[in-house]
């Protein structure tokens, strides 16, 4: 049921056009220094994820955070990333954002 709820959610959105695009990645990584935490510079088998609001898809800023780094292995990566994305949001009460993986090790979400 929730994935149904998510899907029509997005489906509501118009597509972003290239000039709307946020890039995600140097958000996550400026995101992080903010806590002095430079996410490029960590070892492997690492991920970030971030709670991308639902009201404003382009915000600058995301309302929670979490990531990973020294990992078994990407998967176990992203697991960590998003459980502490979510338990950030849990945390500050936040029902207007959803956490995604954003980047694992230096690439992409999708593109590895």
């Amino acid at each position: 049921m929730p994935f149904i709820f998510l899907s029509l959610l997005f489906l509501n959105y118009p597509p972003l056009k290239s000039e709307d695009k946020i890039d995600f990645i140097n958000l996550f990584v400026n995101n992080l220094k903010k806590w002095n935490i430079d996410y490029t510079s960590l070892d492997k088998h690492k991920a970030g994820a971030g709670c991308i609001s639902i009201d404003k898809p382009n915000s600058k800023e995301f309302k929670a955070l979490g990531f990973s780094h020294q990992m078994f292995d990407q998967d176990y990566a992203r697991k960590i990333a998003l459980d502490g994305c979510n338990k950030m949001k849990k945390k500050k009460i936040l029902s207007d954002c959803v956490c995604e993986i954003i980047i694992v090790d230096n690439v992409e979400n999708g593109e590895n």
